[in-house]
């Protein structure tokens, strides 16, 4: 855990949730096979993102699946022939939805690119390959983007140019740019997007994505995939997983 003001927010109240089952389900999801370090499954009330196999070859694809689809226990057949955003020339690594519009999303590349794509009501009705912004800042692949959770042109992206670059998909403008000691394995904002948490195989930092700066860091020992997110707006935890090792 990573304290970036050495305090914990202790008026944070937390509550035992539980989860009901759901009826709604989607079938025949051709989704990516191979390994990323980022998510290629995301969703909001409307839609669900997801990475898909190409047609051919190694272009990176995103199906969305439209929610109100799914009603009652029939489970919805996805179409060998769904529409599809093909407009990423490598694999797809990542695929995040704006938390504030429910009809934009972005997807991060082997092809170094951190693509943000419209969704017309009910989807799209044929393939899509021009996004709405392209952003090519990064010098190698992009493994994680997310949306700033307050202001909905702003996005946060990483990549293994050990780079984290805050920019502005409105006018492609690039607000500042966080040069990382090693490769990030994880990346979040916090509650009121005022901060950048980031991850790496040995340590944790803090970003101001104003300023470029880093703020804060910590030290843990990962080998694998890393999760992280805010548990307030100064603190954020991480989960990792550790190989080879005896406890």
């Amino acid at each position: 855990m990573i304290d970036a003001g050495n305090t914990l927010n202790t008026n944070e109240t937390w509550r035992l949730m539980r989860g009901g089952k759901c009826s709604e389900t989607f079938v025949d999801i051709d989704y990516m096979d191979s390994v990323v370090d980022g998510c290629i499954l995301d969703m909001n009330r409307k839609y669900i993102a997801v990475g898909w196999k190409p047609y051919l070859g190694p272009n990176g694809c995103i199906v969305i699946l439209n929610v109100s689809d799914a009603k009652g226990n029939i489970p919805v057949r996805t179409k060998i022939d769904v529409p599809r955003y093909c407009g990423h020339e490598k694999a797809v690594t990542n695929v995040r939805m704006s938390p504030i519009n429910e009809n934009i999303f972005a997807s991060c590349s082997d092809d170094k690119t951190v693509r943000v794509w419209d969704i017309p009501e009910g989807g799209i009705r044929q393939d899509v390959k021009q996004a709405r912004f392209v952003f090519t800042g990064h010098t190698k692949k992009t493994t994680f983007c997310e949306f700033n959770p307050v202001c909905e042109e702003v996005i946060a992206s990483g990549s293994l140019d050990k780079t984290i670059q805050i920019w502005n998909f409105r006018n492609g403008e690039v607000v500042c740019k966080a040069n990382i000691p090693e490769t990030p394995t994880g990346m979040c904002w916090n509650i009121n997007g005022s901060l950048v948490g980031v991850a790496g195989k040995t340590r944790a930092y803090i970003v101001d994505p104003r300023q470029g700066s880093i703020t804060g860091t910590t030290d843990f020992e990962a080998q694998g995939n890393t999760r992280i997110t805010f548990i307030s707006n100064n603190c954020f935890t991480a989960i990792f997983t550790i190989k080879n090792r005896n406890r």
